[in-house]
């Protein structure tokens, strides 16, 4: 299960996705510590399935997914490279920004 959330901007939206799993959880690699906090990837939940269906028709300034089952999802989504995924120990990140 993911959870999910739309940050709207000015200038675009920004989605954010985790593995529901992770939510609220501290992620520590090497030096980094990463929150996986709720205000900033929600609570909302999805299947993966309808996430896709979600983003169809959606323009995203930026997309940030954490967890294997999100970056999964951004991988079949076609919004990340699988071969631009970073690993934060066993944790799969990827993060995309349109440049115009």
């Amino acid at each position: 299960m993911l959870c999910y959330k739309v940050h709207k901007g000015k200038f675009g939206n920004v989605l954010a996705v985790a593995d529901c799993d992770l939510i609220g959880k501290k992620i520590k690699f090497n030096e980094l510590s990463i929150l996986v906090n709720p205000r900033f990837y929600g609570e909302t939940k999805a299947t993966k399935e309808w996430l896709l269906n979600y983003v169809k028709d959606k323009w995203f300034l930026s997309v940030n997914l954490i967890g294997e089952e999100a970056v999964s999802f951004g991988v079949e989504a076609n919004l990340i490279d699988k071969d631009k995924v970073l690993m934060l120990g066993k944790i799969p990140h990827a993060h995309c920004v349109l440049v115009f």
